[in-house]
């Protein structure tokens, strides 16, 4: 099976993952199935003999952890739908772009524009809070500016959502990546509307900040040092480049929806980490992870409709 197919496969078979995973107990707070390559750094499965980066050779496989064949998940699942649905907004966004502006170019391809991205949910404070229209908190995740900025956040999810599932499994990323990236999204608006400038907010690196955050705090809890401050080093260094950037105007990037998201998977990553979990824990994420993906789909209904006045 190549690349293609296996995420396909992955792509077809995530919807039925995730609501199989609602029905488990599969809560971990052991050791993290994962290690850290002392060569390059990067993170690899606790029992490979190998990195599979800069193939390093490790010493001695790392001790095997036991895991019940009932608690697995797939782990690049929801990356795979994550992706999926950036691409999807994407195009859409591009298609009416061009409707709106009558032009169909390679440069609408590149760049979509701001008005396309205002029409399919991107978060404004004037119509975020201005109108009401308060399900651009989440919407916005999945839209993207150019394709150089879905490019550069797509690989970033990579390498941190499969380790992010790994640390807090299928229900708990979920709920991190939507909590942390509306965060964001407020954040970013309620500075525009205290400011008084106009700001269009979009992108998924708020939520990417967010994992960042509540990782650090899985791993610091853990007593995982090294990596603990390796995340460290990501919040902090990764700040200061984007806001370095952002002051020469080099790039337009959003820091208030990073510093949102991230101090939100901070607090989010501290009570998912609690040394003590009530026993209605997984019920309440249930619930509120089912009523954010409803908002959330309320929010693309109400684009859908704008949507289908425009092309009809």
């Amino acid at each position: 099976m190549n690349d293609f197919e296996r995420l396909m496969r992955q792509w077809k078979n995530q919807a039925r993952t995730w609501l199989q995973s609602q029905f488990r107990n599969s809560e971990k707070h052991g050791r993290p199935n994962i290690r850290m390559c002392p060569n390059c750094g990067k993170f690899v499965g606790v029992n490979d003999a190998s990195c599979g980066y800069c193939e390093t050779a490790f010493d001695k496989p790392a001790p095997e952890r036991r895991e019940d064949v009932s608690e697995s998940n797939d782990e690049n699942g929801s990356v795979v739908m994550i992706f999926g649905l950036c691409a999807l907004f994407y195009i859409l966004t591009v298609l009416i772009s061009s409707r709106i502006s009558g032009n169909f170019t390679m440069n609408t391809w590149w760049s979509p524009g701001g008005e396309g991205l205002a029409f399919m949910g991107a978060n404004a404070a004037d119509a975020t809070f201005g109108r009401k229209e308060y399900w651009r908190l989440l919407t916005y995740m999945f839209l993207h500016g150019d394709v150089l900025h879905i490019v550069m956040n797509m690989m970033a999810l990579a390498q941190l959502g499969p380790l992010s599932q790994h640390n807090f499994q299928v229900r708990r990323f979920w709920l991190i990546a939507i909590i942390t990236g509306t965060g964001g999204g407020f954040l970013s608006a309620g500075t525009s509307l205290v400011t008084g400038g106009y700001s269009l907010s979009i992108g998924f690196s708020g939520a990417l900040f967010g994992l960042i955050g509540a990782n650090w705090v899985f791993f610091k809890r853990h007593g995982y040092r090294v990596e603990a401050d390796r995340f460290k080093k990501f919040m902090i260094w990764g700040n200061v480049i984007c806001i370095g950037l952002t002051v020469f105007n080099l790039l337009n990037i959003d820091n208030a929806a990073h510093i949102g998201g991230m101090i939100a998977g901070i607090l989010v990553g501290a009570v998912f980490t609690a040394p003590v979990q009530p026993a209605s824990a997984r019920w309440v994420e249930r619930a509120v992870l089912g009523i954010l993906v409803a908002f959330i789909l309320y929010g693309f209904f109400q684009v859908g409709l704008d949507y289908y006045a425009v092309w009809r």
